[in-house]
């Protein structure tokens, strides 16, 4: 078996995956947001990385449940999406490398826009402090709150690491330097990666949305460094099939580029 190849196939695939989940968890709560606003008959623009509202709800007219509606219901849905690629990831067998990626970092993703959101709600302006502000939440409340959500990302994180081996479980995890190097193609390259062309395209859609990859190096850092540990179990090898599936690579690359190419001048809802 040629190890490099196994390995530049793992990053590879990977790292589309990371790109394509993200965009689908974002184009997905813009829809849905972009829904519920019709009920409130507000005017949106519709850009890559954010929605512009028309009034901005920020203004003191708009309506306490409008504000609640459109700012909490991306997160929550991301949420129930994270637990819905959860499931999947750990009930569905697939010898197919993006398949097993793009769950990962379905469930990944989705978790961080939920727990991301809530743990730094006590230090940057988030939508769910957007929404406490709104019920006067006091700041003792906040910091308990962004407490437990950054707690649950690091131990989110820490579960991912070992569910990402077993369920690998072949000759690339057998032995630590393995796993070291399993893990820095599968997870920890992607992100990086990954987060450089998101915060590229970010920058040009001029609106800076850091804080998704400030907050997803408390779930990966952890998977990340479960290298260290011995596999709790001595899985069978599974003899998984580490092609470079260029298809479904080339279908990822036209459907992040229409999708940022039809946004990036802002669309009028």
């Amino acid at each position: 078996m040629n190890k490099k190849h196994d390995l530049k196939s793992i990053f590879i695939n990977s790292w589309f995956m990371f790109i394509v989940t993200y965009c689908l968890l974002q184009l997905n709560s813009q829809l849905l947001t972009i829904f519920i606003s019709q009920d409130f008959y507000l005017d949106i623009t519709w850009f890559f990385s954010h929605l512009n509202f028309n009034p901005a709800l920020t203004a003191p007219y708009v309506p306490m449940d409008t504000k609640i509606s459109l700012t909490m219901a991306g997160p929550i849905v991301s949420l129930l999406a994270g637990l819905g690629f959860l499931f999947l990831y750990l009930l569905v067998k697939t010898r197919l490398l993006w398949v097993s990626f793009l769950l990962l970092w379905g469930f990944i993703h989705a978790f961080n826009n939920f727990f991301g959101v809530l743990g730094m709600s006590a230090f940057a302006e988030t939508p769910i402090l957007v929404a406490s502000q709104l019920f006067n939440i006091g700041w003792f409340t906040k910091t308990i709150f962004a407490t437990a959500g950054l707690y649950l990302l690091f131990l989110i994180g820490k579960n991912t690491g070992h569910a990402l081996l077993i369920k690998n479980g072949d000759y690339l995890t057998s032995n630590r330097k393995d796993r070291l190097h399993f893990m820095t193609a599968g997870i920890f390259l992607p992100m990086i990666t990954g987060s450089v062309l998101l915060l590229a395209l970010d920058l040009y859609d001029k609106q800076l949305h850091y804080l998704p990859f400030v907050t997803i190096i408390l779930l990966v850092l952890p998977a990340f460094f479960r290298f260290i540990d011995q596999l709790p179990v001595n899985p069978e090898e599974k003899n998984n099939n580490y092609q470079i599936h260029w298809g479904i690579i080339f279908l990822s690359i036209i459907f992040v580029a229409l999708y940022f190419y039809l946004t990036k001048n802002g669309i009028q809802i």
